[in-house]
C-alpha cells in the first residue's frame, strides 16, 4: 500500500511544470535589476508584498509538514522550503478570480479558486 502511494506521489510530482519556466512568469522571482528596469513603483510594491506574504505561507506550510514527521523526515529544511515555494508557484499560476454576485450586485470580495479542470482545458490528451 505504501509503495502504491509513493508511486502515485512520484507520478503526480513528475507532472509539475518546469520550475525555471514557471518562475520566469512570476515577478516575485525576478531579480531586483529586472524589477527596477521596469520603472514601475506599483510593480515593485506588489513584488515586495508578495515576497513577504509568501515567506509567511512557506513558514506555515513547512511547519505543518514538519509536525507530521512521518511524511517528510528525509529532507532538509532548505529542501522543504524550496518545495513549498514550488507548490505556491503552481497554485499561484493555476488559480482564477471569481466574482460573487447575487443578482443585485457583488455580495462579497472576489474569491481565488483553484479548479484543476481549468488547467486541463489548455492541455492536449494522450488518448
Amino acid at each position: 500500500k505504501q509503495s502504491k502511494r509513493l508511486e502515485g506521489l512520484s507520478l503526480w510530482m513528475s507532472m509539475f511544470p518546469n520550475r525555471n519556466f514557471l518562475r520566469a512568469s512570476l515577478p516575485v522571482h525576478w531579480d531586483e535589476e529586472t524589477i527596477s528596469a521596469a520603472k514601475c513603483t506599483a510593480l515593485e510594491l506588489a513584488v515586495d508584498t508578495a515576497y513577504f506574504t509568501r515567506a509567511e505561507a512557506v513558514a506555515d506550510i513547512s511547519a505543518r509538514i514538519q509536525e507530521n514527521s512521518e511524511v517528510r523526515s528525509d529532507i532538509s529544511n532548505d529542501e522543504l522550503n524550496i518545495m513549498c515555494h514550488d507548490v505556491l508557484d503552481i497554485v499561484q499560476t493555476r488559480t482564477c478570480r471569481v466574482e460573487r454576485e447575487d443578482g443585485g450586485g457583488q455580495w462579497g470580495p472576489p474569491l481565488r479558486v483553484l479548479a484543476p479542470i481549468f488547467d486541463f482545458i489548455n492541455h492536449g490528451s494522450s488518448r
